[in-house]
């Protein structure tokens, strides 16, 4: 009895430090794909752009201490809002803080609203639609601008009005939503997740050597007197 006690204890264990090692490994393989993506989108705009991938995750870093973001969802909206050519180094960390600011007026994820602000840099008229959901009205007179601005390849300048209107409005939303105790678990959370990352780390090196370490071992359970 006490065998079989000490033996079903043992499988427990395994599968509790199987089930924890994948954690590990998944958190780590989604860091690697938000950092891979980040970097395609930088060599993507080449030299021009006037940043590199390890300033731009330095920044996310910063910005997930201070807001409900992870690095990772603020690296998939940095490689998002890198695929507009008037988004570079002089604004681009500008307009990464204003996407967490939008984001979190209206409720949706930083890539999705570095999508929803690129189009609106780029289809005429939505601009308009874009920003009222952050209770932003955009008079025709702007959105004409902003029309012509990007009809004339002067898109930059459409950047600076929208930028300038969201910081007016929704500017500071992300970190004074950390400050709330529900901010608090997002960013207790996200630093769980930082830690599984860097465990994790190390097993995704030699995944092989993992599952084979674990077959040993279910060899062993499955027949422990063998």
């Amino acid at each position: 009895k006490d065998m079989a006690l000490a033996f079903g204890g043992s499988v427990v264990s395994v599968a509790a430090a199987g089930a924890m090692l994948k954690s590990f490994a998944r958190a780590a393989m989604e860091a690697e794909e938000s950092e891979n993506r980040l970097a395609a989108a930088v060599r993507r705009r080449g030299a021009s752009l006037g940043t590199t991938t390890e300033q731009l995750k330095a920044f996310a870093s910063q910005l997930e201490a201070s807001t409900r973001f992870s690095d990772d969802a603020i690296q998939k909206a940095q490689a998002v809002l890198l695929r507009f050519d008037e988004i570079d180094a002089s604004n681009l960390n500008e307009v990464t803080r204003a996407t967490l600011d939008f984001a979190q007026a209206t409720g949706q994820d930083a890539a999705s609203a570095a999508v929803a602000l690129g189009k609106s840099l780029l289809v005429p008229g939505e601009a308009m639609r874009a920003l009222k959901e952050a209770g932003i009205t955009l008079t025709q007179s702007q959105q004409d601008l902003i029309d012509k601005w990007n009809g004339m390849g002067q898109s930059a300048k459409s950047v600076d009005l929208i930028i300038g209107l969201l910081n007016k409005t929704v500017g500071g939303e992300a970190a004074n939503s950390a400050k709330t105790a529900a901010g608090g678990v997002d960013q207790l959370a996200n630093a769980y997740d930082n830690l599984k990352e860097t465990l994790g780390g190390g097993l995704i090196g030699d995944l092989t050597a993992v599952t084979n370490a674990v077959k040993v071992l279910d060899a062993i359970l499955k027949n422990p007197l063998g």
